[in-house]
């Protein structure tokens, strides 16, 4: 180590301390940056590459479609209908055909017990009279209860089968539908499967993968741009079988997204509006994650049961969506020991009812918690590693597709070299003056060694001399 020479062979005292203040300088300042360069490599830092990779086809992504309107005024009317029947019974003393209530009734929960009416006066504490605009907001939270409470009810005859009867049928919504110029309304079972959605009812899915039989179909391509090679759709809405309780808004969501993804057509849908023709292009965009910590940053395809509720109803791998709300309804069922109409029932658990206030404060807390982030969903649903991101579309625009990659843009080769050169520039070090240091001690050690066993050596002999001495 350059320094050290001269602190031991100088003879004048001021050359000595001016030795010893540069070495211990270079030392310090050479630490500061070995130190900066630990904590960098630490962090585990990424680099993102994009690049633009031209494919001769693409894998069309699974389209799902969904009516607004989960359920059909005229068969629900219909008391010929077991599942009508079933709802009629359910939904008894509420006004399930207007978005406006006839006349308040109190309802019985399923312990028969009844919730107090509640009664309001004109004037509040202060002797003042309502608000107009308090009044509104209060109808408005009337009005979303009333929505509530008939979903929660909806959703407790627990006959979705049945249910499905109900919703708008695929004959009667699909009037035209055309893939690449071959028509895809014949052809119910090979392109298109079914599922139920707590808001939207039937909603239908093309080239998800499976048909409704949870048989494997041929996943579709397209190898050319524009509308004729992508998926056209004419639908009809029925808004005359609207039932006003159930939707405030007229239209069709559409959900795009990867094969084997749950889709959330409510969540991360588009709205369409009846009368216009929409048109929309899409790109594809490749992300690859990377985790430099093996922490589990990014979740890789095959994660745990327990973070994804939607696999056992449709048979759907990973997404960020799908782990919150398993989060959010695994929470709700800890601490509530009920799930919301909107989420899979876990274990058979009960939905919560909105008309207990238990179970309503309790549902309560448990969204204001999630809303702030304290029930630590997001870091438990990390993004996936791989992943196929579709912006809202229906056709491809172009066969060139982003890939957007993460690497570790600082490693230990990287660490090692920067450190070679921070302790080479301050302190003149390299990995052969760590090999003579060790030289050193070893030599050192091996020098005192010998002086330990000589000593023990001529002890010995003096003793043996005295021993022997004749007298």
């Amino acid at each position: 180590m350059h320094g050290a020479e001269r602190i031991i062979n100088s003879r004048e005292w001021i050359r000595k301390v001016l030795w010893i203040i540069l070495m211990l300088g270079a030392l310090g300042v050479s630490s500061w940056q070995i130190h900066q360069l630990y904590s960098l490599y630490q962090k585990r830092p990424l680099a993102t590459h994009i690049d633009i990779e031209r494919d001769s086809d693409l894998t069309f992504p699974a389209i799902t479609v969904c009516d607004m309107n989960s359920l059909r005024l005229d068969p629900v009317k219909d008391w010929e209908s077991t599942a009508a029947k079933a709802l009629r019974r359910e939904m008894k003393g509420t006004d399930w055909l207007n978005s406006e209530p006839e006349e308040e009734h109190n309802e019985d929960d399923e312990d028969g017990e009844t919730e107090p009416e509640e009664k309001y006066n004109e004037e509040d504490e202060d002797g003042e009279k309502s608000k107009p605009e308090e009044e509104d907001d209060e109808e408005e939270d009337a009005k979303f209860i009333r929505i509530e409470k008939l979903m929660t009810k909806i959703a407790k005859t627990n006959i979705h089968h049945d249910l499905a009867e109900l919703g708008h049928q695929f004959e009667d919504f699909m009037i035209y539908c055309s893939f690449r110029g071959i028509n895809c309304v014949n052809h119910t079972r090979r392109y298109w499967n079914r599922f139920w959605h707590y808001a939207y009812g039937n909603c239908y899915i093309f080239n998800g993968g499976y048909n409704d039989q949870g048989e494997r179909t041929i996943l579709f391509n397209s190898s050319e741009t524009g509308p004729f090679f992508g998926l056209s759709l004419e639908l009809n809405i029925e808004q005359g079988q609207y039932i006003g309780s159930l939707t405030q808004e007229a239209g069709v969501r559409i959900d795009i997204s990867d094969q084997g993804e749950m889709p959330f057509p409510l969540e991360k849908g588009l709205s369409l509006a009846p009368g216009y023709a929409t048109s929309i292009g899409m790109r594809k965009v490749v992300i690859k994650r990377s985790d430099p910590f093996w922490n589990n940053s990014c979740m890789n395809d095959s994660p745990p049961d327990s973070i994804n509720l939607y696999r056992d109803t449709m048979e759907v791998g990973y997404s960020t969506t799908a782990c919150k709300k398993t989060c959010w309804a695994r929470k709700q069922q800890e601490k509530c020991g009920c799930v919301e109409y909107k989420f899979p029932r876990p274990n058979s658990t009960r939905f919560c009812e909105t008309s207990n206030k238990t179970d309503k404060a309790c549902v309560r807390r448990v969204i204001d918690y999630f809303s702030r982030g304290h029930l630590d969903c997001s870091r438990s649903c990390p993004p996936p590693c791989k992943h196929n991101i579709l912006k809202v579309n229906v056709f491809f625009e172009e066969l060139n597709y982003e890939v957007i990659s993460e690497d570790p843009a600082y490693e230990l080769p990287s660490f090692m070299s920067d450190l070679g050169g921070s302790l080479g520039l301050w302190i003149g070090m390299s990995v052969l003056t760590f090999a003579e240091i060790l030289e050193l001690i070893l030599l050192i050690c091996y020098s005192l060694a010998r002086k330990l066993k000589k000593g023990m050596d001529t002890r010995s002999t003096s003793v043996a001399v005295e021993k022997f001495q004749p007298e």
